[in-house]
């Protein structure tokens, strides 16, 4: 049998290798490349990873947030149903919180992605942003590390097998005590965000607005013509 202690050696061995691979994965990153070795490895304690298929949902529209997701793998897609009526359809449609089906290892075509999309009440013209670990700021729920419990405003959806470094609000006093200038920087990163989303939804609206006319002037030309 195995003992309690050689379990707690073993589980302390297991977290410090977890954390030598982290303090690796920030070296990728442009804001923690620079940083001191000691740095990174303060921060490795406070991160974990997160590994996500295809297709899986990494929080929806309206899920209360406590975390920032730092993304060192993959690609994800934040979306924004913009009526209630959308918003509603993602709470009833994502019981499994996924839109993987098919064999794991096979990644969904652009038509594959679009139906999986519509399965969850969403469509392809709701996405806000994509984020990927090229960007000079890989990261999003910005908003709700800084305030925990903020509703998300977007639905994270990966678009590809992705791996996530995810550091709970509770950790932010830690987290900033050791980069004290990454606060700043993350709430740049969430003010660009808030602009996007708003621009996203005011150009919506003025595509409705044009629609709309559309739709009346069709309806005077049928008038006229009878």
């Amino acid at each position: 049998r195995w003992s309690s202690s050689l379990l707690e050696h073993l589980g302390i061995v297991l977290r410090e290798l977890i954390e030598h691979v982290i303090q690796n994965r920030l070296t990728a990153i442009p804001f923690f490349r620079d940083l001191l070795d000691d740095q990174r490895a303060s921060l490795a304690k406070l991160m974990q990873v997160q590994r996500y298929a295809q297709g899986q949902t990494v929080f929806l529209q309206g899920d209360r947030g406590d975390a920032l997701y730092i993304i060192y793998s993959g690609k994800v897609r934040m979306y924004k149903a913009r009526e209630e009526t959308e918003l509603s359809a993602i709470s009833t449609k994502t019981k499994m919180r996924s839109i993987v089906v098919g064999r794991r290892h096979s990644l969904l075509t652009g038509s594959q992605w679009s139906r999986k999309l519509e399965r969850i009440g969403l469509k392809d013209s709701h996405r806000l942003a994509t984020f990927h670990p090229q960007l000079e700021q890989p990261w999003f729920g910005g908003n709700a590390f800084l305030q925990p419990g903020t509703l998300q405003s977007g639905t994270a959806i990966c678009f590809e097998p992705t791996k996530l470094l995810v550091t709970r609000s509770s950790a932010l006093p830690a987290f900033c005590e050791i980069v004290p200038e990454f606060l700043a920087l993350l709430e740049e990163s969430t003010r660009d965000f808030k602009a996007i989303n708003e621009l996203n939804v005011g150009s919506e609206a003025v595509c409705n607005e044009a629609q709309n006319q559309i739709d009346r002037m069709g309806e005077v030309v049928d008038m006229l013509r009878q």
